[in-house]
């Protein structure tokens, strides 16, 4: 598997050139700025796990210190974090993201109940959740194994790849946003 950036042996951050070249917003960076980004972001980060507030509070620790900044809130950051979401976006990693930030809703409300028969239930959910998860993480795996072969035995490029993740993001982001558009109408 190709990723969109490697760590070289003194922990700088080195983006995939064609990355660089798709997303001129990323050349604006600076290097710990994308760090920022991919350690908010990246599905394999070290905090890919966490909820978004918390993602972001533990890179902005990681890479700013106590600096008292909110880089979330930064619009070329902004915009470096879309176009970061847009060029890995796999919508089965959405889904396991989606799957984890309820189990830690729940796990908040198993903190907070004390009638067993509620209790259950959110038990029972959140084994259900573990379960998908790791379905999906068979899957994500096949497909990273396959590496997306194409007919004939051929392999999309790295640059392929990544402009094909862009536009299921922009199709993904279009639904959303119909779905809410259609909600209020």
């Amino acid at each position: 598997m190709n990723y969109l950036f490697s760590i070289n042996k003194k922990g700088t951050l080195l983006m995939h050139p064609e990355c660089v070249r798709l997303v001129p917003e990323f050349a604006s960076l600076t290097s710990e700025e994308m760090l920022f980004v991919v350690l908010c972001e990246d599905y394999y980060s070290p905090h890919h796990q966490f909820p978004q507030e918390d993602r972001q509070r533990r890179a902005k620790n990681q890479v700013f210190k106590n600096q008292n900044i909110r880089p979330w809130e930064n619009a070329k950051i902004k915009k470096a974090i879309d176009e970061y979401r847009a060029l890995q976006y796999n919508a089965k990693q959405e889904q396991r993201r989606i799957y984890q930030n309820k189990i830690n809703i729940v796990t908040q409300d198993i903190e907070l109940t004390n009638e067993p028969s509620k209790l259950k239930v959110l038990i029972m959910a959140v084994k259900e959740l573990r379960k998908n998860i790791v379905e999906l993480d068979e899957e994500i795996y096949k497909e990273l194994e396959a590496e997306r072969n194409i007919e004939g035995g051929g392999r999309l490029s790295f640059l392929e790849r990544i402009m094909a993740n862009r536009e299921s993001y922009k199709e993904m982001i279009e639904k959303r946003n119909g779905r809410v558009t259609a909600g209020i109408s």
